[in-house]
């Protein structure tokens, strides 16, 4: 008698996903379904959000932080005697001036000298410092705005390059006080008209003394009104410096003209397809590279320089080799009239 064998029916086994993997499929079947202009949209839906974020997320943060400014100011003794006199040339306020630049050093390597700067600077822009000089009850005054943890760096920097400087902390309410019969403010912001790799004149291309000419503005408006001079200098990366020595190569190369900044952040692209252009150049066409020596028929080309375009790329190249900081530029001025404000902002500005 034959025994029937009983196969038990066994369950089909369920096939576990995780939530990680499951989202990923659902984002990439919702992906699959879009067309390339949606998907172009989102992609600039997303840039657009991120980059809105961090400016909020930043403007937060320098709210917040507001309270700890400390207002600086900076005084310095008048070589007022007639020795100082006698031996003063034009030169001297290069030599003063110039040296400051120990200073702007020192702010700039702020980020780098612990970690908790470094991420603080990443993420919040939070290394800034601004210079201000304030005319105000008929005088002209030197301050320095910024966080109370970086007054310490900045001062003891001052005062070691200029040791006869007074570094004195203010109360908010000795630095501008706007109380009085004054009704009308008028403020406007400079900037750059065209490439930001072309720095501006500083005091080494002037024959006088720059201060000079603020002085003699500010002799110009009444011993009521108000005046700042204001600017705002924030560190840039090491990356501003390489990109400026490499504009400075190309513009000597007659390869760069002022204004191509926008072109010339298009080049990494560029870089990416070198390659590809070598092996067409090399191995398809069966070119060689041309030589940039004197009588060659390839290589760079050279460019005879008019002395404008001299200076010009000697200020890029100066610039390069500096710490580089971004800088923001306001001028307000406070009046009892709209005729005098306006007109102290067009002999500032």
């Amino acid at each position: 008698m034959a025994q029937s064998i009983f196969i038990p029916k066994t369950s089909t086994p369920e096939i576990l996903v995780n939530p990680l993997t499951d989202a990923v499929s659902k984002a990439t079947e919702a992906t699959q379904g879009m067309s390339g202009l949606e998907i172009l949209y989102w992609v600039l839906w997303a840039i657009v959000t991120f980059f809105f974020l961090r400016w909020i997320i930043r403007l937060a943060f320098e709210i917040i932080l507001s309270p700890t400014l400390v207002y600086v100011q900076i005084s310095l003794p008048r070589s007022d005697s007639k020795l100082d006199k006698e031996h003063e040339t034009k030169k001297d306020f290069k030599e003063k001036i110039g040296i400051m630049n120990l200073v702007h050093n020192a702010v700039w390597k702020i980020s780098t000298t612990s970690l908790w700067f470094t991420v603080m600077n990443f993420i919040f822009n939070h290394i800034k410092i601004s210079y201000e000089i304030i005319y105000k009850d008929g005088q002209a005054y030197f301050f320095l705005v910024t966080y109370r943890n970086l007054f310490h760096t900045i001062s003891q920097s001052i005062t070691s390059i200029y040791p006869d400087a007074e570094v004195v902390i203010r109360d908010k309410s000795e630095y501008i006080s706007f109380t009085g019969n004054h009704a009308v403010i008028r403020t406007t912001s400079i900037k750059k008209a065209d490439d930001k790799y072309f720095p501006i004149k500083t005091y080494k291309y002037f024959e006088e003394d720059p201060l000079t000419t603020f002085t003699n503005v500010f002799g110009g408006l009444k011993k009521t009104d108000v005046a700042v001079y204001h600017i705002v200098a924030k560190p840039l990366s090491h990356s501003y410096n390489d990109k400026a020595k490499e504009i400075a190569g190309l513009y000597s190369k007659g390869k760069y003209k002022q204004g191509g900044s926008f072109l010339f952040s298009l080049t990494s692209l560029s870089k990416l397809l070198a390659p590809l252009g070598w092996l067409v150049t090399n191995f398809i066409q069966n070119k060689e590279d041309g030589s940039n020596a004197p009588g060659a028929g390839g290589g760079d080309s050279y460019k005879i320089f008019n002395q404008a375009e001299q200076e010009a790329q000697k200020m890029v190249g100066e610039s390069a080799a500096q710490s580089a900081f971004s800088a923001t530029i306001l001028v307000l001025v406070w009046s009892d009239s709209d005729e005098w404000a306006q007109s102290g902002i067009d002999k500032i500005g």
